[in-house]
């Protein structure tokens, strides 16, 4: 019983990350570009500018 619990608290993550329900189904990207045809071009601007890659600075310069 000892044992479980030290290695429980070994496996302790001491940074946990937050993510919401539309992360496991959709990827930065396809909220980004449902956003945009939304007309909620500021969030789609935002979430186009946490990705690094040239389509996202064309979508971003778009939106």
């Amino acid at each position: 019983m000892c044992r479980w619990f030290v290695m429980l608290l070994c496996c302790y993550a001491s940074q946990s990350l937050a993510f919401t329900w539309k992360d496991l189904w959709q990827t930065q990207k396809q909220q980004a570009v449902a956003h945009f045809r939304n007309k909620e071009y500021e969030q789609a601007a935002a979430k186009f500018a946490r990705q690094n890659t040239a389509d996202s600075h064309y979508n971003r310069a778009n939106a």
